[in-house]
């Protein structure tokens, strides 16, 4: 009996995949969140699309992707730069895929603070400063909040 149990735990870990979990520790403070983030912005999202991070690409995710994290590719127009150098108004956002990998559930057409960091994949920066960033939930990364972003003001003058 023991050694059935003790073949099935093995199988069952064989056979899963990589499995990536969430742990945040607590809301930081904006004054904190910001001095942390490589950018802050705040903006619309208008568009969703499921990719997959390679150790060298992102490439569209397919049925076939499995050499790679499926992650969510964002394309977010910015009304406001508070941290950051973008070269363009439209960035890139990545997130996870849901809550259980730390990503953030945009919704198409709504405003979003935005906290981001670089996203790294395999000790790859796979982030480009000038047109997108990573995002997760652990951030203060949020629905638009006028009394957030008269935070982020005070902190960005400073």
């Amino acid at each position: 009996m023991k050694n059935s149990i003790l073949i099935i735990i093995m199988l069952f870990t064989a056979f899963t995949t990589k499995v990536y979990a969430c742990d945040c520790k607590g809301e930081k403070s904006v004054k904190e969140e910001f001095k942390l983030s490589k950018s802050v912005v705040s903006g619309r999202v208008i568009s969703r699309e499921e990719v997959v991070v390679t150790k060298e690409t992102i490439e569209k995710s397919t049925k076939d992707s499995r050499n790679g994290r499926l992650i969510v590719k964002y394309t977010f127009l910015i009304s406001e730069k508070y941290k950051g150098e973008f070269s363009s108004n439209t960035i890139t956002i990545y997130t996870g895929i849901g809550e259980r990998d730390c990503g953030v559930q945009f919704e198409i057409g709504e405003n979003y603070i935005v906290y981001g960091i670089d996203g790294i994949y395999n000790d790859r920066i796979f982030t480009d400063k000038e047109s997108s960033l990573w995002t997760i939930n652990c951030l203060r990364t949020r629905k638009y909040e006028k009394k957030e972003i008269e935070q982020i003001k005070i902190e960005s003058e400073k």
